[in-house]
C-alpha cells in the first residue's frame, strides 16, 4: 500500500513550500501597506488642539505655533502640554502612570491623548460619578473597537 503525503505538503514531507511561503509574505506585506494608507489618508492633519479638563476645554492651541502651556487639572495636578512642528504632546505630568506622556505626539484629527476619565478617590462611591466614567470608557472603548474592526476589515 501506497503512502499518501498529499495532505501533507507533497512527498517532500513539508508542512510549508515555498509558494505558500511567499504567498503569506504578500499577504502581510499588503495588509500593512493597507493599514498604513488607511491611517494615514483617513484623518486629515488637524489645525488646532483642544485642551479639556474635567469635561471643559480650557485652551485651543494652533498647532502651526510652536508654543508651550501648563495646565492644572485635577486634584491639584498638572501637565505641561508642548506644541511643536504641528503635533501635541504632554511632555510632563504630575500623575504617577504618566499614560499621557507615553502616548506621544498627535497630529491628526480626531486622535486622543488621554480619552479624560477622572480618577475616583471617595471611599463611599457616588452612582452619578461612577456611571459617568463607565459612560466615557464605554464610548471609548465603542469608538476604538469600530475603528479596529474597520482596519480589519479593509486589510
Amino acid at each position: 500500500m501506497k503512502n499518501d503525503n498529499s495532505t501533507h505538503g507533497g512527498s517532500s514531507g513539508t508542512l510549508w513550500k515555498k509558494k505558500d511561503l511567499l504567498l503569506l509574505a504578500a499577504a502581510l506585506i499588503a495588509a500593512c501597506l493597507l493599514f498604513f494608507l488607511y491611517r494615514f489618508l483617513s484623518a486629515a492633519p488637524a489645525a488646532y488642539g483642544e485642551v479639556s479638563v474635567n469635561g471643559e476645554v480650557v485652551a485651543e492651541l494652533d498647532l502651526n505655533q510652536d508654543t508651550s502651556l501648563t495646565v492644572s487639572g485635577w486634584n491639584g495636578g498638572s501637565n505641561t502640554i508642548v506644541v511643536q512642528n504641528g503635533a501635541i504632546s504632554v511632555t510632563e505630568a504630575t500623575c504617577p502612570d504618566h499614560v499621557c506622556i507615553h502616548t506621544g505626539e498627535i497630529s491628526r484629527t480626531g486622535e486622543t491623548i488621554v480619552p479624560g476619565i477622572r480618577p475616583i478617590l471617595d471611599e463611599v462611591l457616588d452612582y452619578e460619578s461612577v456611571r459617568d466614567n463607565y459612560e466615557k470608557v464605554l464610548a471609548y472603548a465603542a469608538e476604538l473597537y469600530a475603528d479596529t474592526v474597520n482596519i480589519i476589515h479593509y486589510m
